[in-house]
C-alpha cells in the first residue's frame, strides 16, 4: 500500500538537529534536508495540530474529515473600533480512520527525547 509516516513536530526537530550539528559541509546539510522527508523509505511529513511527539503510520486515503451540513461560518469585515481587518472561519468537523486496521501510531508517553 501506498503508507505514509506523519512526524509530530517535537519529534522531526529533535532529529533534524542530531543530523544538522553533525553535517559539517554544506553538501552534507543539503542531503541532511532530504533524508528527513522519508523515513524508513517511506514519505514522510510533519502535519499540524498534530501532538508534537506522535509518530503515526497510515495511507492517507485512510484519513478522512466529516464536516457538519450547514455548519461553516466565514465572516470578514474591518473592524472600526479595533481598526483592524478580522476574518474567521468556523464550521463543525470530525476527523475518523476508515479502517482502524491501517492505523499504527506510537504512544508518545512511552517516548523520551535525549538532547542531542
Amino acid at each position: 500500500p501506498h503508507l505514509v509516516v506523519m512526524v509530530g513536530a517535537e519529534l522531526a526537530a529533535s532529529q533534524r538537529l542530531k543530523i544538522f550539528n553533525g553535517a559539517a559541509l554544506s553538501s552534507e546539510r543539503a542531503a541532511a534536508q532530504m533524508l528527513n522527508s522519508s523515513v524508513a523509505g517511506r514519505f514522510a511529513f510533519v502535519p499540524p495540530f498534530m501532538p508534537g511527539r506522535r509518530l503515526v503510520i497510515t495511507t492517507l486515503d485512510n484519513l478522512h474529515i466529516y464536516t457538519q451540513k450547514d455548519s461553516r461560518i466565514f465572516k470578514a469585515g474591518f473592524n472600526e473600533d479595533k481598526k483592524i481587518y478580522e476574518h474567521s472561519y468556523l464550521r463543525q468537523e470530525g476527523y475518523a480512520l476508515g479502517d482502524g486496521f491501517m492505523y499504527a501510531a506510537m504512544d508518545e508517553n512511552a517516548l523520551t527525547l535525549k538532547d542531542a
